[in-house]
């Protein structure tokens, strides 16, 4: 409950105006455009589908905080609307996986007509059995080629 002077402020800028969800969500999405630019919208759908899973993070934590970053972008413009899961499998998950992911989803032929919850659980398992996230396997790979050690370098000799 708001007192004192934020409830002044409020009144004043809502003054006329009937109080509703649909009032508060517009005047948030005009906070918000006002503090952010009336580009914040775009700029967050971007960053949504280029970024790929963290190697320090699960898959399941990471599909999770695609689903909340989707979820904000209501706040961002009035009117628009979040992106649809089908969307954000096919174009964000699918579109930042493994490569040999790819392929095994792709063998299994599986599609965009399956829901959220058995694409992530097709996911995990490829996480368990083919390894981790990308840059894990990259890691590794670094890992795997022989150092060049100055000590017994031949070159200028």
């Amino acid at each position: 409950m708001l007192k004192g002077n934020t409830k002044d402020t409020r009144n004043e800028l809502i003054y006329g105006e009937t109080l509703n969800k649909s009032n508060f969500d517009t005047h948030l999405a005009d906070l918000v455009n006002d503090e952010l630019g009336t580009k914040a919208f775009k700029y967050q759908v971007k960053y949504i589908r280029k970024t790929k899973n963290p190697k320090n993070m699960a898959l399941k934590s990471w599909m999770k905080r695609v689903r909340t970053l989707n979820s904000y972008l209501l706040l961002l413009k009035a009117g628009d609307k979040r992106l649809t899961e089908g969307y954000l499998l096919e174009e964000v998950i699918l579109e930042n996986i493994p490569a040999r992911w790819q392929r095994e989803y792709d063998l299994r032929d599986m599609d965009e007509s399956n829901n959220w919850s058995e694409v992530q659980a097709f996911l995990i398992k490829c996480e368990k059995h083919l390894g981790e996230n990308q840059s894990h396997q990259s890691d590794r790979n670094q890992r795997t080629q022989p150092r060049t050690d100055s000590r017994t370098s031949t070159e200028g000799k």
